[in-house]
């Protein structure tokens, strides 16, 4: 299984709290459902290249 690579530690810090749904918001739940798989595609867009 290939290591995922980080740009730096706060990269890292959001990835990891976006896939455990852990992090904190004033957004309703639509919205922070919205922004989560958003900022994942591009987590993930920015790791392929």
């Amino acid at each position: 299984m290939k290591k995922t690579i980080y740009f730096d530690k706060n990269e890292q810090e959001l990835a990891e709290s976006l896939e455990k749904e852990n992090w904190i918001s004033d957004l309703d739940t639509e919205e922070k459902n919205q922004y989560a798989e958003n900022a994942l595609y591009s987590l993930n867009t920015k790791k392929s290249v």
